[in-house]
């Protein structure tokens, strides 16, 4: 399909190609050199807007500090100067990720630093503004190379991975808001050059696994999530013995399989991986994307021409051109040369996807380190020639490790919000899918949208229409109201019912065990998934939104390994 497309343009342009990506030069983020390290778009003001933060790396002895930039619209941006933030004066401040960790709707921040500097945590107290957090356990000093988010264990709050040159640091999140470090396990007791990390469910069992890039030429790390909060250390297969000199990885469904899929970058020839959908990998050895040899750092999967599957951007070092590679179906990628986004020497590090002007098309945004000598300015690409078919999904806070499936007929594509990926970088927390392959059909729509949570909740859409972006608010987290046992198992009566849009219900659990909670419609379809996990004794309560289905009668069911019930609500609107 695609070389198809790209014959009829040849032919539509007078056999001339027209650019997709557009440079900005006349904006402050691309205008203040620096030494830049990692770079991650989020929306920090909940304004539908994506904001930008950049890291930056000094071996000169002199210090820097976070760079913020507000997005005010049409296309501009202006440095947060009065933000906490860029207060912070640093050697290096290497790596940022969001997440909304307090799970208030609000994007929080953390940056991790090098020098045996202490990293970064800021709270997201609304208004723009930020609280530096210096009593949570991640404050630490050491040597970070990366940052993740992940809810590892599906209890509901986000858990930090501080990758390190030496022994990870990984953290658990608690309901109270602080972190408890995690001392036992194969993530935190592996010494090695630890440099870039990836949260990513290869296997399909909604647990996130962890792959851990590392350099001086040692074997790559994978681990297993066990889904007791444990992991099993990988030690077979290419994926980690094929040694290299990692430097960024990223996940990412590249042939539309249902399985994620694998990226390192490397001084060296990368490594490209596909999932055989048995918890093995097969490395890809030919093709520009595999034998190309340049000192690689970022890695980013996006599709940037809007025609249902991921392709590959590549930030190259030591002042070598940066790649761009197209997806052409199957195991098959074409370097791109003829865009600007992969015509410019440089000495870039991380990178990040995001549509920062809401046209559903992907820009790109490349952070650069200036090697070897002076500051170098960052690059912003403005995608300008990407078909206007997508579908969009913003997640306001709390998306970090959700995964999204959609269905089209027989398209089926897979996405998860990245908690930080690339090299020291991070995506955007929303879903985008390009769709290109549907401008010859105007009246298709989504069959269904299916979002699994990452703690285990599931809401489905179906009969989505196109060309849209669609919100979401985040998961309610479980309020557990008493820890008393109960005399009995129960589910109350929702209240209020009828209800428009939202409604409260609470429930009791005899016994410690697994709890689900679902919702479905009249006809039997499950709609929604509230409850989905191991809870102890005690009484609940859990909000349901039902801001996206029609006007109807509902049903909720819990289910417990001794006791069944189930409810009817209904929802007016």
């Amino acid at each position: 399909m695609k070389k198809f497309v790209l014959f009829l343009l040849i032919l539509s342009t007078g056999l001339t190609y027209s650019q997709m990506f557009q440079k900005i030069t006349n904006q402050p983020l691309v205008t203040d050199n620096g030494y830049g390290s990692g770079c991650a778009w989020g929306d920090y003001n909940n304004d539908g807007k994506l904001d930008l933060i950049v890291t930056s790396y000094n071996d000169f002895g002199s210090s820097t500090y976070p760079l913020l930039y507000k997005n005010l619209g049409s296309g501009n941006f202006q440095l947060a100067t009065d933000n906490t933030i860029m207060t912070n004066s640093l050697f290096q401040t290497l790596a940022c990720a969001w997440g909304d960790y307090n799970y208030d709707g609000k994007m929080d921040l953390y940056i991790a630093t090098g020098m045996n500097q202490p990293d970064l945590l800021y709270k997201n107290t609304g208004g723009g503004n930020f609280q530096r957090v210096t009593n949570c356990v991640p404050v630490v000093a050491g040597h970070s190379g990366g940052v993740c988010w992940a809810d590892y264990n599906k209890d509901g709050y986000l858990d930090i991975l501080s990758v390190q040159h030496g022994y990870n640091l990984l953290y658990k999140g608690l309901p109270n808001g602080d972190f408890q470090q995690v001392t036992t396990g194969p993530i935190v007791t592996d010494y090695g050059l630890h440099r870039r990390a990836a949260w990513g469910d290869y296997n399909n069992d909604k647990y996130p696994d962890l792959f851990v890039a590392n350099g001086d030429f040692e074997n790559d790390n994978l681990y297993l999530n066990n889904k007791n909060g444990t992991f099993t250390k990988i030690t077979t297969g290419p994926v980690v013995t094929s040694g290299g000199y990692g430097s960024g990885c990223s996940w990412g469904d590249y042939n539309n399989d249902g399985w994620l899929d694998l990226f390192v970058t490397n001084s060296g020839p990368n490594f490209l991986f596909k999932n055989n959908q048995n918890g093995t990998f097969t490395r890809i050895t030919t093709g520009a994307i595999a034998t190309d040899n340049d000192n690689s750092f970022g890695c980013n999967w996006g599709d940037y021409e809007n025609d249902g599957d991921l392709d590959m951007f590549v930030a190259n070092n030591e002042l070598q051109v940066n790649r761009l590679y197209r997806n052409e179906g199957g195991d098959n990628f074409t370097k791109v040369t003829n865009e600007v986004v992969a015509n410019e020497v440089s000495s870039s590090v991380g990178a990040s996807w995001g549509d920062y002007n809401n046209d559903g098309k992907l820009d790109l945004f490349v952070v650069n380190q200036g090697y070897g000598g002076p500051a170098e300015s960052d690059f912003l690409y403005k995608n300008t020639g990407a078909s206007p078919w997508y579908l969009m999904l913003k997640f306001w806070g709390g998306g970090i490790g959700t995964r999204v499936k959609l269905r089209i007929g027989n398209y089926v594509a897979i996405r998860e919000v990245s908690g930080g990926n690339s090299c020291s970088s991070q995506d955007m927390p929303w879903v985008h899918f390009g769709l290109g392959f549907l401008t010859d059909n105007p009246t298709a729509v989504a069959d269904s949208v299916i979002v699994d949570w990452h703690d285990g909740n599931r809401e489905v859409l179906t009969n989505v229409a196109l060309n849209q972006e669609l919100d979401f608010y985040g998961v309610v987290p479980v309020e557990q109201i008493s820890n008393e046992v109960p005399k009995a198992y129960s589910l109350e009566q929702n209240y209020p019912n009828p209800f428009n849009p939202s409604t409260n219900f609470r429930y009791s659990i005899k016994e410690s065990g697994f709890v689900s909670i679902k919702i479905f419609d009249m006809s039997g379809r499950e709609v929604g998934s509230m409850v989905n996990s191991v809870q102890s004794a005690g009484t609940y309560s859990v909000q349901f939104n039902g801001s996206r289905l029609s006007s109807g009668v509902y049903f909720y069911k819990l289910v417990t390994e001794k006791f069944t019930e189930t409810r009817k609500m209904m929802l007016v609107k």
